[in-house]
C-alpha cells in the first residue's frame, strides 16, 4: 500500500546468507498491479542486479541519482512485476491523493524452506488444505496449515528480520 506522500522511502531487500546462486533465488516475489502504475502513484524502484550485492544499502541521501530514478513504471493493471526477493526495492513517493495498492505472492523453492522459520503462526487454513491441496502437494505445504480461526503469520529470514 502506497499512501500519498512526498518522501521517498529507503532501499531494502531480503537480508539473507545463501551461497547457492546456482539454484535460482531463494524467494521469488510477484507484484500484481492491480491499478495502473505511473510516475505519479507510487512506482517501485527496482535496483537491477543488486540480487547478489552484499555490501550494506546506501542511506537515501547517498544514493545515486540512477538509483532513485530506477522506477518499474508505466505498468499497466493486471501485468505483474517478478523479482527476486534479495534485489534492492523501494517505493517512491505517491503524489496522488489516491491511495496505491499493490499486492504480492512470495515463492519459496521447498529446499530452502528449511532455512526459513514462520515468523508467526501458520497462514493456510486447514479446510482449504483438506479440501483444494492435492494430497501430491500436501507434503510441501503442510508447514503452512493453520487450526480453524488461528491468527496468520509471515516468513522470517533466518536472520531473524522480517521481510518487508
Amino acid at each position: 500500500l502506497s499512501r500519498p506522500q512526498v518522501l521517498p522511502k529507503r532501499l531494502t531487500f531480503l537480508q539473507v546468507q545463501y551461497s547457492h546462486q546456482d539454484q535460482g533465488p531463494p524467494l521469488l516475489v510477484i507484484n500484481f498491479a492491480v491499478q495502473d502504475l505511473t510516475q505519479f502513484n507510487g512506482p517501485t524502484r527496482i535496483i537491477p542486479g543488486t540480487q547478489f550485492d552484499q555490501s550494506e544499502l546506501p542511506k537515501l541521501q547517498n544514493e545515486t541519482w540512477e538509483q532513485k530514478l530506477s522506477t518499474v513504471c508505466p505498468i499497466a493493471q493486471g501485468a505483474a512485476i517478478i523479482r527476486d526477493a534479495r534485489t534492492w526495492h523501494a517505493g517512491t513517493p505517491n503524489i496522488t491523493t489516491n491511495a496505491r495498492y499493490l499486492p504480492n505472492v512470495e515463492f519459496m523453492p521447498a529446499w530452502w524452506r528449511e532455512t526459513v522459520s514462520v515468523g508467526g503462526p501458520a497462514c493456510l487454513p486447514k479446510s482449504l488444505f483438506d479440501k483444494h491441496i492435492p494430497p501430491e502437494v500436501q507434503t510441501l505445504c503442510e508447514h503452512l496449515v493453520q487450526e480453524e480461526g488461528g491468527p496468520t503469520g509471515a516468513i522470517k529470514a533466518n536472520t531473524g528480520k522480517p521481510h518487508r
